[in-house]
C-alpha cells in the first residue's frame, strides 16, 4: 500500500478573539471580536511542523475616567437654606470603547501526535484602522436640587455655573495616542479531524496599545482565541 505525504499546506482560518474589556458596573466583561485570514503550514515530519499565515484581527480595549471640580456660588451660599448638606462638586464621567484592527502574521512551531496538537510561537501585528465610542456625562448634583430662579431671578448668576446635567456621544476613527504596532507570544492547543483544525490559544501581548506612555499605564492585550482551520495540501510527495 502507497503512502503519500503533503510537506506543505494552505487554507482558510477563522475565529474569533475573546477580548476581557471593563465594564463600569460589572467589571471585567469578555466581547467577541473577529480574526481571519489564511493560513500556510510546513509539515517538517511526522510530529513537527512550522505555521504562518496572513491574518485580519480585530482587538478591543475599554477605559472610564472620572473628574471632578466644585461649584463656585460667587459667595451667595449663606442664602441658600440646608446649603452646608448638599454637594456641591461636580463630576464629569467618561467611558470609551477602542476598536484597533489589524494585519497580523504568527510564527508557530505545532507538535503533532494522532489527533492532537499544541503550538507556540511570537506573532506581530500592524494597525491599520482604529474605531473608538466615547460617552461624556457632566453632571452638578446640587444645581439639580437648587432653586436657581428663585437664587438668581436675573440670571446673572446661572450663566457662570455649570450645566446641572449633560450628556454627549461621539464617534471617531483617529489612531490618535494608539500603538501602530502589536506584538505577543501565543500558546495553545487542538484537534485535528481529516483537514479540519479546531484550537484554542492565550494569547500575551507585549507591547502597550497606547502611543502616550508618559500619560497613560503600559497596558497590553491579553486575550483567548478560538480558531477554525481546513487544509488543502500541495506539494505531494511519496512516502
Amino acid at each position: 500500500m502507497s503512502i503519500y505525504g503533503q510537506n506543505w499546506q494552505f487554507g482558510p482560518d477563522i475565529g474569533v478573539n475573546l477580548m476581557p474589556v471593563e465594564d463600569s458596573q460589572f467589571g471585567l466583561t469578555a466581547q467577541p471580536a473577529f480574526r481571519g485570514g489564511a493560513l500556510i503550514r510546513y509539515q517538517l515530519n511526522d510530529h513537527w511542523s512550522f505555521r504562518s499565515g496572513a491574518y485580519f484581527s480585530q482587538k478591543r480595549h475599554a477605559y472610564a475616567q472620572v473628574d471632578s471640580g466644585q461649584i463656585n456660588l460667587f459667595g451667595q451660599e449663606d442664602q441658600i437654606p440646608g446649603i452646608e448638606n448638599v454637594d456641591l462638586s461636580t463630576y464629569e464621567y467618561t467611558n470609551g470603547s477602542v476598536s484597533q484592527y489589524y494585519v497580523e502574521m504568527p510564527l508557530i512551531a505545532e507538535f503533532n501526535w494522532s489527533t492532537h496538537h499544541v503550538f507556540m510561537g511570537p506573532y506581530l501585528s500592524y494597525q491599520l484602522f482604529a474605531r473608538s465610542r466615547i460617552e461624556e456625562i457632566s453632571e452638578a448634583p446640587a444645581l439639580q436640587v437648587i432653586d436657581l430662579d428663585a437664587l438668581d431671578p436675573d440670571g446673572q448668576l446661572s450663566a457662570f455655573l455649570p450645566e446641572p446635567y449633560s450628556y454627549s456621544f461621539r464617534e471617531s476613527a483617529s489612531k490618535s495616542g494608539l500603538n501602530d504596532w502589536d506584538a505577543g507570544f501565543r500558546l495553545g492547543g487542538g484537534i485535528t479531524v481529516d483537514r479540519l483544525s479546531f484550537s484554542t490559544a492565550y494569547n500575551f501581548g507585549l507591547l502597550s496599545f497606547r502611543s502616550d506612555k508618559a500619560s497613560s499605564a503600559f497596558q497590553t492585550y491579553q486575550y483567548i482565541q478560538f480558531s477554525v482551520a481546513y487544509a488543502f495540501g500541495f506539494g505531494l510527495k511519496k512516502d
